[in-house]
């Protein structure tokens, strides 16, 4: 897995369960082998590059159509992904917005199961 984030451990490997779900037994458990940096100008570096750019025009716009063509417009003009970019842009553009949509789902599951999972809690320590 290509890790774009802030962290301050880099661990060489991390396990999905240990990481989201606090380790709890689960039906699959995947362990990763990180990756936080690429080489040079190579695609790794290029993809972790965009990512940045694309984070800090979050900040700025919000997750937004104008955040994504702003990204991609900037990493153009910088030479990162260009090619792939400028060839496939309506296309990147679509597929980050839906991510966006999907992104916003994921949360709203992840919050109803942690509710759940915390009245379920509260519900037992009140019948003791």
């Amino acid at each position: 897995m290509i890790f774009t984030g802030k962290r301050v451990s880099k661990p060489e490997y991390i396990s999905l369960s240990e990481e989201f779900w606090g380790g709890e037994k689960c039906a699959i458990d995947v362990k990763m082998k990180m990756i936080y940096a690429g080489k040079d100008n190579d695609i790794i570096s290029q993809y972790v590059a965009f990512t940045k750019v694309y984070d800090e025009q979050v900040k700025l716009y919000g997750r937004t159509r104008e955040a994504v063509t702003n990204t991609i417009n900037i990493c153009k003009d910088r030479d990162v992904l260009k090619e792939y970019l400028s060839s496939r842009e309506k296309e990147v553009a679509d597929m980050m917005m839906t991510l966006f949509d999907e992104e916003q789902v994921m949360r709203a599951y992840v919050e109803s199961e942690r509710k759940e999972a915390a009245s379920g809690i509260l519900g037992k320590e009140n019948k003791q």
